[in-house]
This record gives C-alpha cells, structure tokens and sequence, in this order.
C-alpha cells in the first residue's frame, strides 16, 4: 500500500500569508477551531483548559473559530443549549469572558490571518478523521499543540508539532503553556519532505501515476 494525500497548495499558503493582516497586532492569542463546536473535537475539554491557561497568562486572547453546529454527531450539553452557549456560561462563571473572542465562520483570507497571526494553535480531536484545518496550521502557525492520536501521530514526520492527551484539560493548558515558552518554531522547522509528500504538484504527480498517465510538471 502507498498513501497519497489530496495534496496542499503550499504555494497559494505561501502568498497569502504577505496578505494575511486582519488578525494582526492583536498581541499573543491562542487560536481553536474547527467546523462545529462539538464534543468529536475535543471543544468541551480546550473550554475547561481555558481557565488553567490564562491563570499562567492573564494577557493572552483565545479566538474561537466555527460554527455553533454537531457535525459528526454526540450529546449536547446536560443544559440541552448549544455547546457554544454552554462555553460562554462556563467562561463567565470561570471570569474569562473578557479574553474571549469568537469569529464565526471566516473568509479564506482571514482563516489565514487567523491562523499566521496565531501564538499557538490548538487543534483537538478524538480518533476521527483528522481536520483540514490541522494540515494547514502546520503550513501557517509558528507553534502547534494538537491531540496525541493515530491520524495526528502520522504527520509528525513532517514537522515538529507538540502532542497532548486531549481529554484531560490541565494537561492541554500546560502543553500550550510550554508550547509558547519553547524556542521551537513549527513555520522555519518544516523538513522538505512536507513539500514532497504534501504538496500538490507532488500528489498529482503520484496520483497520475497510478492511473498509468504520463507525469507531467505543469500543475
């Protein structure tokens, strides 16, 4: 067996980030998000983290991004509200509200100002199929934090991102806490195999292979 990826205009990334400025000189923030608020993508366990991060880092914005939807099913809160209500009772209670941000749904230009801007980026996820936005915080961020699963784990070859157990809140706060502390910078550590497994001239080229075409370099 040979795994080929879908292939990630690397190059379009690339030039957005000159463009990329609605997001910027909102100081150091933590950036989450994913398509639907929901418990498939670990959103109950970073809302907990939230207190134990700003405790360590009182400045520090977190911007939520996505929608207030389940997608790939599970409960809603014991309230039967939204999860994303569930979350702003929580932080209020917990006196967090004020570092909050929450963006809705984003252009593709300020999903990247979003991302490039980003101090460190959290993306959670239990066993599932993983999230395009996971791919493209490796591309964007400077600094990821992400769940330490199976569909996670296979991309850790291509660029250094730290891992966590994603159920446990304390221990997401203190992988971000040491993620921002750390020298490591996930944008200027990227091995070139990234680009030559990932890029898309790359799996075309592999894609056209198996279909027995002739490979061409004009994608």
């Amino acid at each position: 067996c040979r795994v080929i990826y879908d292939g990630v205009n690397i190059q379009k990334f690339q030039e957005y980030k000159n463009k990329c400025e609605q997001f910027s000189g909102l100081g150091q923030y933590i950036s989450y998000g994913t398509r639907g608020m929901e418990p498939m993508r670990a959103f109950p366990q970073f809302i907990k983290s939230i207190p134990f991060i700003l405790k360590e880092s009182p400045e520090l914005k977190v911007i939520i991004a996505g929608e207030d939807e389940i997608h790939y099913g599970g409960m809603k809160p014991s309230e039967k509200s939204s999860w994303k209500q569930w979350a702003i009772n929580y932080l209020e209670k917990s006196e967090c509200s004020q570092n909050i941000i929450w963006t809705g749904r984003l252009t593709e230009e300020n999903y990247l100002s979003w991302l490039v801007n980003s101090s460190c980026h959290v993306y959670l996820t239990h066993p599932y199929v993983l999230s395009w936005s996971f791919i493209d915080s490796l591309i964007c961020c400077k600094k990821v934090v992400a769940s330490d699963v199976k569909p996670v784990q296979e991309f850790i070859d291509f660029c250094q991102f730290n891992l966590v157990d994603h159920r446990e809140p304390k221990l997401i706060a203190s992988a971000v806490a040491k993620t921002l502390d750390s020298p490591f910078n996930t944008a200027t550590t990227k091995s070139q195999v990234f680009g030559k497994q990932l890029g898309l001239q790359a799996c075309m080229k592999a894609w056209e292979a198996v279909a027995g075409l002739k490979v061409t370099t004009d994608h």
